[in-house]
């Protein structure tokens, strides 16, 4: 019996030991970051693992987290600009999150010290081509100073690849990936941002001449990399940044470029995750076809599909309402039984004020038919003067009314989030779309007159 109870705590202790024997633990300091936080990374998903809060007087953060597996994580303080880890169980860590960038201090692990030789290396390029737009108080710099970034961190990629030579391990083939699909994605991101900006006289750098990136965006071991889909992305920009616009517009995205499957749905899906309705998502799908996305993949647009829904044609739309001129109130449900096209403005957009003789000039064209033209004015109560005063330029005479607030349940439910904003409603007080085109083309007059069929 005592024998018994000795192996069964021995069990017991064993146990506890092997489940604490992935734990890993971070701590260090961060500066102008309120959270820090620690993603694992797989398939091209990024999950978040946890979080921890900077204290506010001393700028310390620890957590302490279960790691599922050993190998390649995520941390920062924002989703959009993450830093890669190499971890592995009873790791202990010291870090340091200062000027948007991360680093290690103290003992580390020896994937670690390489991966950080690249990575700190690299930092200033990467924020420069493209997490500038991430992080809060960064930007850009000129092509001057970008193409210097570039040709140095050309060099030291050669020095380090030489390092690497000989190297075994999954670790290490997944770094030389990293380390060659990295500096072509940086390449190629500032270039599509700032290319505009660099004049015809001026002669790329070497690097641009002599990069293959076939080699590495048509691998499928790309996936394994953080920003994989705008890796693919920006790729797919750069295949396709000779064809004329009339060819290009013909596919939404462009994802035959792309010789693997998994490499294809990577590629959509980080399209889909760019969308804001649902009528874009739907167009996606259609063009690919429904079936085509396999396990993760699936899931992973499906759950895009579904944040998507609130702006789903066919569904109810938000009702909504506010202040005519003459001070009544003005719902959306009062059109119920017709068509009713909406113009979302406001009164210091310029653009907004463009459209508006448009918008009534096609206003003229549906004189007589089952359909309502709305102009919905978006504000503060200050600019209600203002808001007269312009509906008086403008001639809009009825169906006008003024939404007070940027954060009024309008605003939220529409996601209204720019001005001029064109919607549709059926007749039964449904939506047909709530990113309808605006009315310099055709297609707004195709949709109405579809809706009123």
């Amino acid at each position: 019996m005592g024998r018994l109870f000795f192996n069964l705590i021995l069990c017991c202790a064993c146990f506890i030991v092997a489940s604490c024997s992935n734990e890993v633990t971070i701590g260090g300091t961060a500066e102008k970051a309120k959270v820090l936080s620690l993603y694992s990374f797989d398939n091209g998903e990024v999950t978040l693992l946890q979080s921890a809060p900077v204290d506010k007087e001393n700028g310390t953060f620890q957590l302490t987290v279960e790691l599922p597996y050993e190998g390649l994580y995520l941390m920062g303080s924002n989703e959009q600009a993450l830093y890669p880890l190499y971890l592995m169980g009873g790791d202990i860590i010291s870090a340091e999150y200062k000027d948007n960038r991360l680093s290690l201090t103290g003992e580390m692990s020896e994937e670690n010290q390489v991966l950080f030789k690249w990575e700190n290396k690299a930092n200033d390029t990467k924020i420069d081509s493209f997490l500038y737009n991430f992080l809060p108080g960064e930007n850009s710099v000129g092509y001057e100073e970008f193409f210097r970034e570039l040709e140095d961190l050309a060099a030291h990629k050669e020095a380090m690849l030489k390092e690497l030579e000989g190297k075994k391990g999954n670790f290490y083939k997944l770094l030389v990936n990293k380390i060659n699909a990295d500096l072509d994605f940086y390449a190629l991101s500032y270039l599509r941002a700032f290319g505009w900006d660099i004049p015809d006289t001026v002669n790329l750098p070497a690097y641009y001449e002599n990069m293959q990136p076939d080699t590495a965006f048509q691998n499928p071991a790309i996936l394994e990399l953080p920003y994989a889909g705008k890796m693919l992305d920006t790729y797919i920009w750069y295949l396709g940044r000779n064809q004329d616009k009339a060819s290009a517009a013909k596919e939404t995205c462009q994802y035959s470029l792309l010789n693997d499957k998994n490499l294809q749905q990577e590629y959509l899906i980080t399209s889909a995750s760019c969308m804001k309705y649902y009528d874009e998502y739907e167009s996606l799908l259609q063009q690919c076809g429904a079936d085509f996305f396999t396990e993760p993949y699936k899931s992973r647009i499906s759950r895009i599909g579904d944040a998507l829904a609130w702006s789903k044609p066919g569904i109810e739309a938000f009702d909504f309402q506010g202040v005519a001129p003459d001070s009544s109130i003005i719902k959306l449900s009062d059109y119920k039984g017709k068509v009713v096209v909406v113009d979302v403005w406001a009164t210091w957009c310029e653009p907004c004020r463009r459209m508006m003789p448009l918008f009534h000039e096609m206003q003229k064209e549906f004189k007589g038919e089952n359909v309502v033209f709305l102009s919905v004015c978006v504000g503060v109560w200050v600019e209600m003067d203002k808001w007269i005063e312009l509906s008086k330029e403008f001639h809009i005479k009825e169906n006008n009314l003024f939404i007070e607030g940027w954060g009024s349940e309008f605003v939220k439910n529409y996601r209204i989030s720019g001005v001029p904003r064109y919607m549709i409603f059926d007749g039964q007080g449904r939506i047909v779309t709530v990113n309808a085109p605006n009315p310099t083309t055709d297609k707004l007059k195709q949709l109405i007159l579809e809706t009123l069929k």
